[in-house]
């Protein structure tokens, strides 16, 4: 019997492959606490975590500037770039093998009473040179842009903002994305 119950998994562990999950927006605050930010999220990134969370949204409020930059960190691995000398063979062997990574996201966006508007564009490049012998460049080029939208609706309990106890909402989100990738 249990035989019979492991041969799914193993079927399905032999089709499994890791990969790196790919986010439109990602608080930096989320980000901190291990991304279990679902419930807390009530600022500008409401509606890439929960956008049942625009219930409790009162007035207007403008995010027009909400930039996010990444890039590798070359502090991180100093002794590879320490001594290059002046022989092309020195700075390839520190150069091969080094991911380098950029990558800029923008989101602006308002909210509106229950209503949310965020616009997205995110652009990340990954660069690897590998292969002495024969040397090929890995190029992981990402440009998504588009919208998300959002809206709330108040079911059951006190929507005021940073309110306790018992809240029931139901919120719907809609994305559109143009994917770019190399």
């Amino acid at each position: 019997m249990i035989r019979l119950l492991l041969l799914p998994l193993f079927i399905v562990s032999l089709t499994a492959y890791a990969a790196q999950e790919r986010s439109l927006g990602k608080s930096p605050r989320g980000l901190l606490m291990g991304d279990a930010f679902t419930s807390l999220a009530e600022g500008d990134f409401t509606l890439f975590y929960n956008p049942a969370l625009l219930a409790r949204h009162k007035g207007f409020s403008f995010y027009p500037l909400n930039p996010s930059f990444s890039v590798t960190n070359i502090l991180e691995d100093t002794d590879r770039f320490n001594n290059l000398g002046s022989d092309p063979t020195d700075f390839a062997d520190a150069a091969f093998d080094f991911p380098v990574h950029i990558g800029i996201d923008y989101a602006p966006g308002f909210k509106m009473g229950k209503f949310g508007l965020t616009a997205l564009v995110n652009y990340n490049s990954n660069f690897n040179l590998q292969n002495q012998v024969t040397p090929a460049l890995d190029v992981d080029h990402r440009f998504d842009r588009g919208f998300v939208m959002g809206y709330a609706q108040p079911l059951y309990g006190n929507y005021k903002t940073g309110g306790s106890g018992e809240h029931l909402a139901l919120g719907v989100s809609i994305k559109y994305i143009e994917k770019e990738a190399e």
